[in-house]
């Protein structure tokens, strides 16, 4: 690039002139149609964003839903299995099955504790 002290050769003025008019001829076109369409598809890219953004936030939310009720399926039957099994071990505690001969045994064995106390 030349610095500004130097003159312009005859090839850059002609360079410097082409472009000049080149861009007078594009600013006397203008189009404020084509100003109002391209400002209306920005708007519209931009709203775009917005609702995919929308949408991204609730499938994160979904996500994290999905993934909540993932854990609790998981981890809750790990939670009641020692609960049951306990429950099932008191039930059987509670309801054992009994021979009557052990039962006409522990009656002669208090009646004879009875007998050695004197009552």
């Amino acid at each position: 690039m030349k610095s500004e002290s130097q003159p312009l050769s005859a090839e850059d003025k002609g360079l410097a002139s082409t472009l000049r008019e080149t861009l007078e001829r594009a600013a006397s076109r203008h189009d404020p149609m084509l100003d109002a369409a391209l400002a209306a598809t920005r708007a519209q890219a931009l709203s775009e964003t917005r609702r995919s953004r929308r949408a991204q936030g609730w499938w994160l939310a979904g996500g994290f839903a999905i993934a909540a009720s993932v854990a609790v399926v998981v981890v809750l039957p790990s939670l009641k299995a020692p609960a049951s099994s306990s429950v099932s071990v008191v039930h059987l505690a509670t309801t054992p099955t009994v021979d009557p001969r052990m039962l006409e045994d522990m009656d002669f064995l208090l009646a004879l504790g009875e007998d050695s106390n004197g009552g």
